[in-house]
């Protein structure tokens, strides 16, 4: 009988995130406030029956980290992409009498973000590395989603998950929800950590055999 040699184990030197697919990649949050987020208030001929108290790309990204911060997340890298994106004019109400005018925006429909966690409790081995991963919509095609996990997939194709996922709808009490069932995704989370990390150190350990 013989047994396979276990391979030395080497140091892995972690790549910059990416979002997979088509869109344009941004890696400076503020650059996503420069996208208009459509309202009511716009005019045109749209039906904006289904553009309301949506949350905006540069809004949702804020929450989604700022929620993971509080929690005491270690982000060491973070990508953004955002995709469909339109150009289009909305309508500003003139003041003092004055005329209203059309004004030219950018509208992305879809929002895609990815970030490495590097806190070691998140972590299911030394070689096995920790993602946060969200999207949003503005053509109300897609809810907010948010994901956590060693294997996740983040794509501008609308592939999307995770270990463990949540969703909250682009509503009125959107925001809210969202905050929820962040806790909720964390929580759930950590709670599985421990067994995982017994189930990959078994597997790690294991010695396999012609038999």
């Amino acid at each position: 009988m013989t047994t396979i040699e276990e391979t030395p184990q080497t140091a892995i030197t972690p790549s910059a995130v990416s979002v997979m697919g088509a869109g344009q990649e941004i890696r400076d949050i503020h650059e996503l406030s420069e996208f208009h987020t459509p309202s009511p208030v716009d005019g045109g001929n749209r039906n904006y029956h289904t553009h309301k108290n949506l949350i905006s790309h540069y809004a949702f990204a804020n929450i989604v980290l700022d929620h993971a911060k509080q929690r005491g997340l270690i982000i060491d890298d973070v990508a953004f992409k955002v995709d469909k994106v339109v150009d289009d004019t909305i309508k500003r109400s003139g003041f003092f009498g004055c005329k209203s005018v059309e004004e030219p925006v950018r509208i992305a429909q879809r929002f895609f973000l990815i970030a490495r966690i590097r806190n070691p409790e998140y972590q299911l081995a030394d070689d096995v590395e920790t993602f946060l991963i969200a999207r949003n919509s503005h053509d109300k095609q897609l809810p907010m989603e948010v994901a956590i996990g060693n294997k996740v997939i983040v794509c501008s194709n609308l592939m999307f998950g995770g270990d463990i996922a949540i969703k909250a709808k682009n509503s009125p009490n959107g925001a809210l929800n969202l905050k929820e069932r962040l806790e909720d995704l964390l929580t759930e989370y950590l709670d599985s950590v421990g067994r995982l990390k017994n189930d990959v150190e078994y597997f790690k350990a294991a010695r396999i055999s012609e038999a």
